[in-house]
Parts: structure tokens; C-alpha cells; sequence
């Protein structure tokens, strides 16, 4: 794996693009004004990730006084500790008779869960 490796979370980003679950907000959607002028308007969604075993909009980071600043953080591997992870636990890379490669890894296997 390259240096730059180190400063990139393609794994992690993969995850989030693999286990997004989007409910329409209809309350927050009308309460827009241009849905109260009688303007056209976007509906409004949540966006969760209930198959994921972690809260990656609300997980804090940061000091005892969190600011804005903090609650914007989300802490992950990067590709590097990720790759690490693949290659000791979850492929033919391990020892064990697991998965060929990350490619091959079920997507249940994947949720971490």
C-alpha cells in the first residue's frame, strides 16, 4: 500500500456509501418557506445508518467542552489500519479459510455488526 494510503478512507467512505438508510422528513420539508409561500421545494431527508454498528453523525470527539467544531468529527481508520484489519481477520491472508479478498467479503460480513 502507498504512503498515501495514510491519509485516505476509501474503506471507510465505501461502508458509508454501502449502508445509508434515508427517511423523508416531512415536518422539517413543510416547514420550509417556500413550501409555506406555495413555492416549489425539495423534500427534506434523515440520513442514517442503522447497519452500521457505530453513530457516525453523532459521535463526539473532542474535549470535555465540545464546540460545534468537535461535533463535526468522526473518528475511522484510515486505509492503511483498514487494510491491516482485511488481512489479519477477514481473507485467506489471515490463516484461515476465509474470503479471497475484500472484493469477495459478503456485504452481512461487512456491517461489522
Amino acid at each position: 500500500m502507498d504512503e498515501s494510503a495514510e491519509n485516505s478512507y476509501n474503506y471507510i467512505t465505501d461502508l458509508l456509501r454501502m449502508f445509508p438508510d434515508f427517511d423523508a422528513d416531512l415536518e422539517k420539508t413543510r416547514d420550509q418557506s417556500a413550501s409555506k409561500a406555495g413555492l416549489d421545494y425539495d423534500t427534506l431527508y434523515r440520513l442514517s445508518y442503522p447497519d452500521l454498528p457505530f453513530d457516525v453523525q453523532d459521535e463526539l470527539t473532542g474535549p470535555d467542552q465540545y464546540t460545534l467544531r468537535y461535533h463535526n468529527g468522526f473518528m475511522a481508520p484510515n486505509d492503511v489500519a483498514y487494510s491491516r484489519f482485511i488481512d489479519e481477520v477477514l481473507t485467506i491472508g489471515s490463516g484461515y479459510p476465509h474470503w479471497g479478498s475484500y472484493e469477495t467479503v459478503p456485504r452481512e460480513v461487512k456491517r461489522i455488526k
